[in-house]
């Protein structure tokens, strides 16, 4: 039905929910045929043991679950050797620290059941932080009219065999997945009403280093596939941020400054050419 790609980098702490949140998903067919596949790249810590913690459950609930552990860093190769050993056109990009709704395969397997091209994602939410910076961050994040109009895809994405015929290997690029959302237009991507949680960074310093990372992700982008920029988000207009600049002050006051030093920090090094896999965790 789908294999699952799971690229993964000193997560100990988030694979486990992720893969749970896996074994609890409803409304899949007796014989589903879910493929997982979790590639730890170049990971100090014990994600693989946790990994490897959960294998008898997932023989037992029907599926297959492979573990890849390479030492060599970097999340688009993580991808791309998921990829090779991938049995199924249908297929889901899973970051390790989202934790998916039990519907979510069920919806996103039956949106992808096309001929056409499609791009899909599941309605994103963002758990509640212990950082009221994270929480004011992300009160104005969630509401931002790309997040809730357009198909994201931060954290997840999914693609049939048509919209994975776009490219070969997944390019070595910081944002993945922001390169993959603009291989199509806005009619070809899909939410799903399926729900899935993306946790943001707890604190101040930890939003900007991510903050930076993105920025990274995006001027690099623009300049090696200026292309495909035409598909960028149309719902982000300055008219319906504004409302929520408005509806939340303070919030939004945190947010504009915490955009604006990770935008000024990643000019100051975008020459520079570190493709390591930046994470914004404390």
């Amino acid at each position: 039905m789908i294999s699952i790609i799971i690229p993964c980098h000193n997560e100990e702490n988030y694979i486990e929910a992720c893969l749970n949140s896996i074994l609890l998903q409803i409304n899949l067919p007796p014989h589903h045929h879910v493929q997982i596949i979790v590639i730890a790249n170049a990971c100090t810590d014990q994600t693989v043991i946790c990994a490897k913690s959960l294998a008898e459950k997932f023989k037992n609930n029907g599926f297959s679950l492979t573990i890849i552990d390479t030492p060599e860093p970097g999340k688009t190769n993580a991808i791309n050797l998921g990829e090779r050993i991938a049995i199924f056109d249908k297929r889901l990009y899973l970051d390790a620290d989202v934790v998916i709704s039990d519907t979510l395969l069920a919806e996103l397997a039956a949106v992808l059941d096309d001929i056409s091209p499609v791009y899909a994602s599941g309605t994103i939410k963002i758990p509640k932080s212990k950082s009221l910076v994270t929480q004011a961050y992300a009160r104005i994040w969630e509401n931002l009219p790309f997040v809730k109009f357009d198909v994201p895809g931060i954290g997840l994405y999914a693609l049939n065999k048509a919209a994975r015929e776009r490219w070969g290997l997944f390019p070595k690029v910081y944002s993945d997945d922001r390169f993959v959302r603009l291989n199509f237009h806005y009619g070809e991507r899909k939410k799903i009403s399926a729900t899935y949680f993306w946790p943001l960074p707890d604190g101040l310093l930890n939003l900007i280093k991510t903050r930076t990372r993105w920025s990274k992700g995006n001027f690099e982008l623009n300049t090696k596939y200026p292309d495909l920029i035409k598909n960028d988000a149309r719902s982000n207009n300055m008219l319906g941020m504004l409302r929520e600049f408005l509806r939340f002050p303070v919030s939004a006051a945190i947010f504009i400054a915490i955009y604006a030093i990770g935008t000024a920090l990643s000019l100051k090094s975008k020459n520079k050419e570190d493709f390591e896999w930046l994470r914004g965790r404390g």
